[in-house]
């Protein structure tokens, strides 16, 4: 019997599932024999040994006991947390934690990062781009929501039914916003590159309205951050060519599963929308909208 130690590989962090493996190090391991316990009752008298058993007894059933306590305890808080902590999702029993190093340096390279090409649109469009879920009417209320919303509008019903609701997934609106910002820093690129790359279809809309679209994604992932507000510690590196330091950008996090409540939304969602083609015409006239 020993006592150990689980370390952890990093697990996967973008769009693609990779079977996390365990390592188990043994650390000190706690063993018993016979010469030992004879030695260790030479010096003691048999009836203090005998006085004694019971209260051994005692104690290492307490500690028994503690110790399973604390174990389900662990186990509860871990996984209840979503519980408690979030709201009703339909996706809940997909959340599933992990730890890693995020690697966010300055330089590190991505499939997400770089001017844009019909394969990095592509991908960005993967992260985000589905149709809906379905909500029963009985969870509404989980929501702080009714059929009937208090300006008048209605919650959108599923296609031929009338006690199921659309729905998407906040992490799924979020990318969209951060796509459409991408998108927007780019515009110029676009612009001068319609041979190898399509203008995305958010971009080609009136100015007005390409401007309040990019403020509502602004403001969308200002108030998710403040909403969330990690308290991950970033901690500052010394360096010689920054007086102040420079932040460790790639710092230790505890991340949800993204692939698990991705590949939950590609399995149930309904209505799916059709995807863009990304590569560049120079006749724009077919498939214009995207």
């Amino acid at each position: 019997m020993g006592f150990f130690r689980r370390t952890l590989n990093d697990d996967h962090f973008e769009g693609e599932e990779v079977q996390s493996e365990g390592k188990i190090e043994e650390v000190a391991p706690f063993l018993w024999n016979e010469a030992a316990r004879r030695k260790l009752e030479k010096g003691i008298p048999h009836k203090v040994r005998s006085a004694s058993l019971p209260i051994l007894l005692t104690i290492i059933v307490a500690l028994m006991a503690s110790g399973i306590t604390f174990w389900i305890t662990a186990e509860w808080h871990h996984g209840a947390c979503n519980s408690t902590n979030d709201l009703w999702s339909p996706a809940e029993e997909q959340v599933e934690y992990f730890d890693l190093d995020i690697d966010n340096d300055f330089a590190a390279g991505s499939r997400y990062r770089g001017p844009p090409t019909p394969e990095l649109d592509a991908a960005w469009e993967e992260l985000w781009h589905f149709g809906y879920v379905a909500i029963p009417r009985d969870k509404l209320s989980a929501l702080n929501r009714q059929e009937q919303l208090p300006d008048g509008r209605t919650v959108a019903r599923i296609n031929g039914t009338t006690d199921h609701f659309q729905a998407s997934l906040e992490v799924f609106h979020q990318l969209h916003c951060l796509d459409v910002v991408r998108q927007h820093s780019w515009a110029a690129y676009y612009a001068r590159h319609t041979d190898t790359v399509r203008t995305p279809a958010d971009l080609k809309v009136s100015p007005v309205g390409l401007r309040m679209h990019v403020d509502h994604c602004i403001e969308t992932l200002r108030k998710t951050i403040m909403c969330q507000s990690d308290v991950t510690p970033l901690l500052i590196i010394n360096d010689p060519t920054k007086p102040d330091g420079c932040p460790d950008f790639s710092a230790f996090h505890r991340c949800r599963k993204f692939h698990k409540v991705w590949a939950w939304m590609k399995r149930n969602q309904r209505d799916v929308p059709r995807r863009m083609d990304h590569t560049g015409r120079k006749d724009h006239s077919v498939g214009e909208s995207g």
